[in-house]
């Protein structure tokens, strides 16, 4: 294993707990402008409602991520979401 080597993925993404398992360094990796379905993907971009183009919403939404671990996915719902920082 290379120490400093950290896999980005999706929040919580299969790919991020695959890694998780065999004891890889993995980030939950998370997105101010784009949207998100109820299961944690992001909306494929050639949807119209797959960006954030509000500046202001994108930031709600950052600050929603970070402060209640929580996203609102396009259909309306709240779902968990969990975003990592790492220290270099």
């Amino acid at each position: 294993m290379i120490p400093e080597l950290i896999l980005y993925g999706l929040s919580e993404s299969e790919i991020v707990i695959t890694e998780k398992k065999v004891d890889l360094k993995t980030a939950n990796e998370v997105f101010a402008d784009q949207t998100y379905h109820e299961d944690g993907s992001l909306t494929p971009c050639i949807r119209k409602d797959a960006l954030v183009s509000n500046e202001q919403t994108a930031i709600m939404q950052v600050i929603e991520i970070v402060k209640e671990q929580k996203v609102v996915t396009t259909s309306g719902i709240e779902i968990p979401i969990k975003a990592d920082q790492w220290r270099w």
